[in-house]
């Protein structure tokens, strides 16, 4: 093979990939688009008008809408292929430090249109409770009056937790822990809460269902991100290709788990099918 071929062949390479980098920020673009033009026709209702949006970092893209007291932004960041939503509070109409309420994974090589849309829709869900008072931001404050920002559950909490209620786990948890060099929680909660999850699935127990779920609804009601990501992505996602199983789970998911599921059961199955291809 001739220099020439080899330089050639190098460049047709470096052609095609920048050619799918290129359009791979195409459909980025055009996702975050979608998703700030229905959040901005959302907002409106509400009185809230976009203040911001900029594309101009290649790293994180955002979009901000203001209102009264409230704030919210849409964030892409394009190395975490994540969505984020976040809200701060408005005081003569600037607004202040964001604290993050939502997040949705979002991959253009396995993601369309269609989950753009599903992003969106989750995010006005979140806003809406936030905006109607159902969920309020919890603000402490130190011993000299500076303002804290919401604690909430994480996945070291959480783990901790499912130990109380179910101590059987305990020395799965410490050999997690020897294993890893720290806690893996995705692991952990799959070896132990999903395992005992479809068990008790196949066996209909409405009892031990229950109590199982009533911790999943607090991981997911009260967690942060982290949190909500081991119930609705790890243990839920769990339920693919066991389809008895997944409509029985159902019946113990919160009103507010069910329509957040299906939207990630779908993008698990497009990932899951992508992945199959390759």
């Amino acid at each position: 093979m001739t220099n020439i071929f080899k330089y050639c062949i190098i460049q047709f390479i470096i052609s095609i990939i920048s050619l799918y980098k290129g359009c791979e920020v195409v459909l980025e673009k055009k996702a975050f688009d979608i998703i700030c033009q229905l959040l901005e026709e959302f907002f409106k209702k509400y009185d809230y008008k976009m203040a911001k949006k900029d594309t101009s970092d290649s790293e994180v893209w955002q979009a901000v809408f203001v209102g009264k007291d409230k704030a919210y932004s849409v964030n892409w960041i394009s190395s975490e292929k994540k969505y984020k939503l976040n809200i701060a509070s408005v005081s003569d109409g600037v607004y202040d430090d964001f604290n993050n309420i939502s997040v949705w994974l979002f991959d253009p090589d396995n993601n369309n249109e269609s989950d753009a849309k599903s992003i969106a829709a989750d995010f006005q869900e979140t806003a809406l409770g936030q905006i109607s008072g159902k969920q309020q931001i919890r603000v402490t404050r130190d011993g000299k009056g500076a303002t804290k920002k919401p604690s909430k559950l994480d996945y070291e909490e959480f783990c901790k937790k499912a130990i109380e209620i179910y101590p059987q786990y305990k020395d799965q948890y410490e050999a997690n822990i020897t294993h890893y060099g720290q806690l893996n929680p995705d692991e952990f909660v799959k070896d132990t809460l999903g395992v005992y999850m479809l068990e008790m699935l196949k066996l209909k127990k409405n009892a031990q269902l229950k109590k199982l779920f009533d911790l999943y609804d607090t991981g997911y009601s009260k967690g942060d991100n982290d949190v909500r990501s081991l119930v609705m992505v790890t243990l839920f996602g769990m339920l693919i290709g066991h389809e008895e199983e997944e409509q029985f789970a159902e019946k113990y998911m919160t009103d507010a788990m069910k329509p957040v599921w299906q939207r990630i059961k779908k993008i698990l199955i497009k990932r899951s099918k992508k992945q199959d291809k390759r």
